[in-house]
């Protein structure tokens, strides 16, 4: 069982050969190859395991258990087939309440004993999120539309906000062109990265556009009915009840509206975001959290009307039907320009009444999914911080067998000791994990089960968004993203930033902040 064409053993070999392949062109050619192999039932299953997604969702199951389970001896012969294996995983995630743990441990102990060695290390990826083999979104999309003679139609699709997988079986169907669903979310535009002085080498007339440190939300409205999403395409709607009463009184019955939500302090000015997410992290709004932290929102695109799909339209013609289906209420703050100094200015402006940077954006862009080159820039002052590594979890999945989540700490030269900001395993390359690996294990100085402590001697430069306040750490902060930007063999650890310097740091970014306070 599981030979055929629809069998495990065959995606995992696809895997392994995507590992050592660095072409992505031969990427793409191969998966396409398999792709037009498969059974149309299964390839929405095969699509979300090679995006290194369980279709469905996660099924909740952590690092340690899934260490347990490597005790029990591996199959020799692959079992599993791509639905038998997605079935065991929707058995795993529909298991709730009192004894589900349990059953969900035996149910997982089946999957590893009828697997192989190399299964288990991919079904292993797969459930914790860390399945890495070259092959993104991004090039398992242009291997399906390789795969069908669909370019558009998927581009089209993706955006619409339908599956990967849903599309390709569509296409393999010959069904006719997926349209616009009022109420299923269309996938967000995104912004690149830039910095102001590239801006100003290019700056041509641009629209600019204030980078709010909110929540990106996208608004469908039908008449009275109202749903909010994120920019992840999760309905928040039930969270944001002042905000459904806003979008209920633009007098135009039929939209789709993009922009951010801000929380306010007492004088109008935004909060830090993990206030926000104090508000957006709850299932349903309480009137005492509403009235302890305020949100506006701040619309800046459009991209339905009463009718007609706008997102082919450009970016000046939707900001005129936005402005005037709002009359110009809870627009962003904006301003049009060819001019450097008047870039600087909003720059300044923008910082200093407490939001994050500007956002930049070409009149004649078009609304098209994910990030798109120059048509949209995002620009706001960067920080980083040189921190020692003081421990360092075990990989998983792709990961596995290296040190690949390490503990980052700043110095306090006060007591002589490290203060933990949190942890990341993202932005080295496979052989900068093999390195850390190897040198980490030189100044191990206590093994845990699934972790080393280390002796406080590899500097690290670390990129984030933001600093936090943290309960977690004894720093009492958190980096919020953090990143490893590259690793400092030429700093030793007296050298790294002090926690000192993080709680500078830490001011400085808030202010120009509303202050939170517990009862107004």
């Amino acid at each position: 069982m599981g030979r055929g064409a629809n069998s495990l053993s065959r995606l995992v070999s696809l895997w392994e050969n995507l590992r050592s392949t660095s072409s992505r062109n031969k990427k793409i050619e191969l998966i396409a190859h398999y792709l037009n192999s498969l059974d149309k039932e299964v390839l929405p299953i095969a699509i979300s395991f090679l995006c290194g997604e369980i279709r469905g969702g996660p099924i909740s199951i952590g690092p340690r258990t899934l260490s347990e389970l490597y005790s029990t001896y591996p199959s020799k012969e692959s079992f599993w087939t791509l639905d038998k294996l997605q079935e065991y995983f929707d058995r795993i995630r529909d298991l709730k309440g009192p004894g589900s743990r349990e059953k969900k441990i035996e149910l997982l102990k089946i999957i590893f004993q009828r697997s192989t060695v190399e299964e288990r290390d991919f079904i292993s990826g797969l459930i914790l999120g860390e399945l890495r083999q070259g092959a993104s979104l991004g090039i398992v999309k242009e291997a399906v539309k390789r795969a069908f003679g669909a370019h558009e139609e998927v581009e089209r699709a993706l955006m619409l906000g339908e599956d990967l997988g849903d599309i390709a079986k569509a296409l393999r169907e010959r069904r006719g062109e997926i349209g616009f669903t009022l109420f299923k979310p269309i996938r967000p535009m995104l912004a690149s990265t830039s910095n102001p002085e590239e801006v100003l080498e290019i700056l041509d007339e641009v629209a600019l556009e204030f980078k709010v440190d909110g929540a990106r939300i996208q608004i469908h409205r039908k008449d009275d009915e109202v749903r909010i999403f994120t920019r992840h395409l999760k309905d928040v709607t039930q969270r944001l009840p002042e905000i459904v009463e806003i979008v209920r009184s633009i007098p135009v019955r039929e939209f789709v509206v993009e922009g951010e939500v801000v929380a306010l302090s007492r004088d109008g000015r935004p909060l830090p975001f993990q206030h926000l997410m104090r508000r957006l992290g709850r299932k349903r709004a309480l009137g005492s959290e509403m009235e302890r932290i305020p949100l506006v929102p701040y619309f800046f695109d459009i991209l339905y009307l009463e009718g007609d799909l706008l997102i082919g339209e450009e970016y000046q013609r939707r900001w005129e039907l936005l402005t005037e289906v709002l009359g110009g209420r809870f627009l962003i703050p904006r301003v049009v320009t060819r001019k450097k100094e008047e870039f600087q200015e909003f720059l300044e402006r923008s910082l200093k009444l407490g939001h994050e940077g500007v956002m930049v954006k070409r009149l004649d862009s078009p609304y098209r999914m994910g990030v798109r080159g120059k048509l949209w820039l995002k620009v706001k002052p960067a920080e980083t911080l040189d921190l020692v590594i003081i421990g360092a979890e075990w990989g998983h999945g792709r990961r596995r067998g290296w040190l690949s989540n390490y503990l980052l700490a700043a110095r306090d030269p006060k007591i002589g000791a490290y203060l933990p900001l949190g942890k990341t395993f993202k932005g080295l390359t496979d052989r900068e994990f093999e390195w850390m690996t190897e040198n980490l294990l030189k100044i191990t100085k206590e093994r845990l089960p699934y972790a080393v402590l280390v002796e406080p001697k590899i500097v690290v430069e670390v990129a984030f968004n933001e600093i936090q306040r943290s309960s977690n750490y004894p720093s009492g902060f958190a980096l919020r993203f953090a990143r490893i930007i590259r690793i400092r063999t030429d700093k030793s650890p007296e050298e790294a930033d002090t926690i000192e310097k993080v709680k500078e740091l830490y001011e400085r970014q808030f202010r120009y902040k509303g202050t939170f306070e517990e009862k107004f």
